[in-house]
């Protein structure tokens, strides 16, 4: 019995090991042949909208940010793969950010592209110019300044990894704020292979007809502009012309919001500084500051002051007289007529009060 059931749970791990292992071959093929630079999940694309979206979740088709050398500008994503990875990287940087990679990866700095395995890179993409990146190296960002590495850590295993393998016109995206290349040949509109697009096509290299048709088929407006209250402007198509895009209509005019001052009760109590709160109208209401409160003399108890208000007068000798005969505290009312502080009140204490209240 016990063997059978062995067995059978043998037979079972094996059915589901085949299973997996075609569901991750079949998302690759569709997506793209087997890669070797790529992004784990959870890496954030920064889309043309100015939203992010975890990698792993872009489809083809989407308009993602790319960068043409001097500028932020959409791009379309046209090939996508998720191949198994080792080589896998953590970039630290000295804000605190961190971009997991493989070590053929290239990143934008101010020397030009790098990656931590240049070989690696060059096997994959000769026509790409990489140096080898380091740490103190300093990476592009769409804030559009550069950040510096600080360290790299190596991340050992197998992981499922995600590449945007092919983008339309500027042939880069964004990664965690990184400007990563997305590995795809460069020379049909590159003229310098520096990654970035914008140098002038070669004879038959861009638009209709040519060579390079597929590398940077025509955009649109679309691809650039959207929302309303644009004006009338001219993009770099990304294959060495200009694309003119019509002013968009104008934006609805906002339903104004009523607004309603605040009235405030303000206290009149001493010593009280200027509060003001937000209104509903873009102002403020406020209570002033009021005069600071009087310095208390101190206790005369021992001369008859029986309240300790720092006067001996009627008002002290109408609390001994409550007490008289008593005990000398009123916890009630934190008087106290034992003016010689024996634990009693008596005509010793009314000598006291007396001799004080006359002189």
């Amino acid at each position: 019995m016990k063997t059978n059931l062995t067995a059978l749970f043998l037979v079972v791990g094996i059915v589901l090991s085949l299973f997996f292992a075609a569901e991750i071959f079949a998302w690759t093929t569709a997506n793209g042949d087997h890669g070797w630079t790529c992004f784990p999940a959870g890496t954030k694309i920064f889309m043309a909208d100015k939203t992010e979206k975890n990698i792993e979740d872009v489809a083809i088709g989407d308009i993602i940010m790319g960068y043409d050398g001097t500028r932020m500008m959409p791009a379309v994503v046209e090939e996508l793969e998720a191949p198994i990875r080792d080589h896998l990287y953590r970039l630290t940087f000295v804000d605190g950010t961190t971009l997991r990679l493989t070590n053929e990866h290239p990143l934008f700095t101010k020397e030009g592209w790098k990656s931590i395995n240049p070989k690696k890179t060059a096997e994959e993409n000769p026509q790409l110019v990489v140096g080898e990146l380091k740490i103190g190296d300093f990476v592009f960002t769409n804030r559009g300044t550069y950040t510096k590495i600080i360290s790299m850590h190596y991340i050992p295993g197998n992981v499922q990894t995600y590449n945007l393998k092919k983008v339309s016109r500027y042939r880069n995206f964004f990664a965690d704020s990184y400007l990563a290349h997305n590995k795809k040949t460069t020379y049909d509109v590159d003229g310098n292979r520096d990654g970035i697009i914008g140098d002038q096509c070669p004879a038959k290299g861009c638009g209709s007809g040519g060579g390079g048709k597929e590398e940077c088929g025509p955009a649109t407006c679309a691809s650039f502009q959207r929302g309303c209250g644009l004006k009338t402007q001219a993009y770099a198509n990304g294959c060495g012309g200009v694309i003119s895009c019509p002013a968009t209509a104008p934006c609805a005019t906002p339903t104004p919001v009523k607004c309603a001052r605040i009235a405030l009760k303000c206290s009149t109590r001493c010593g009280l500084s200027r509060t003001c709160v937000d209104d509903k109208c873009g102002g403020q209401s406020c209570c002033p500051a009021t005069a600071a409160c009087p310095t208390p003399l101190p206790c005369l108890r021992s001369k008859g002051d029986a309240n300790c208000d720092g006067v001996v007068n009627i008002a002290d000798y109408d609390i001994f007289r409550s007490m008289v005969g008593g005990l000398g505290d009123n916890s009630s009312q934190k008087y106290s007529a034992d003016f010689n502080a024996d634990g009693k009140v008596n005509m010793i204490d009314y000598e006291i009060w007396r001799n004080t209240f006359y002189n």
